[in-house]
């Protein structure tokens, strides 16, 4: 369908569902391309630079346009926040870039996004956000941090306002946060 939709009219919002859904059944090449379509459209938004950049992080030998996608997502982030202040989806897509490339970054480049996501997230979590994606988003972020326990405080929450839980099992940047015995005791199978 996204396809059909592409070639009716070529728009950020089909190539960013399509890249979703490629992302979503691990087809991170495919949804990188969809992304990489999304972007090249005029206006970009930073969300679109972020899925980039989460997609390409895992195809290989992508992981530098990740890191460019990802700091391109924060540079649009850092204007749209002066323009909306409070938007916790925005804030939340800011702290896991920063959160992403701290653990991915040398020392002095990781301990500079580290700060950032901190701050971030502190912000954040002054809003008390509600909506599964962004409590899902500040699970993820925790976990990319190393706090596992606050990633799974944040995912439990996620999960109790609506994050679907193949979601969750499909996220391949809480992999080994699954395989963790506290992530199976709090969420058993079945």
């Amino acid at each position: 369908m996204y396809e059909r939709s592409l070639s009716l009219d070529l728009n950020p919002i089909a190539f960013s569902n399509q890249g979703r859904a490629y992302y979503e059944q691990g087809l991170y090449a495919d949804a990188a391309r969809s992304y990489e379509g999304a972007v090249a459209l005029p206006r970009p938004t930073a969300r679109l630079w972020a899925n980039l950049g989460a997609a390409c992080y895992w195809v290989p030998g992508l992981r530098d346009r990740a890191k460019v996608a990802y700091e391109t997502a924060i540079a649009l982030g850092r204007d749209a926040r002066e323009v909306t202040p409070r938007d916790a989806s925005l804030l939340a897509m800011l702290a896991d870039a920063h959160a992403v490339l701290a653990r991915r970054s040398a020392a002095a480049d990781a301990a500079t996004h580290q700060a950032e996501a901190r701050a971030v997230i502190s912000a954040l979590e002054a809003l008390k956000p509600q909506t599964s994606d962004v409590l899902f988003t500040l699970a993820s972020t925790y976990e990319e941090l190393g706090e596992r326990t606050k990633a799974l405080d944040w995912l439990a929450k996620a999960v109790k306002a609506g994050y679907p839980r193949k979601s969750v099992e499909r996220s391949p940047f809480l992999k080994e946060l699954r395989s963790d015995p506290a992530y199976t005791k709090q969420f058993p199978q079945g």
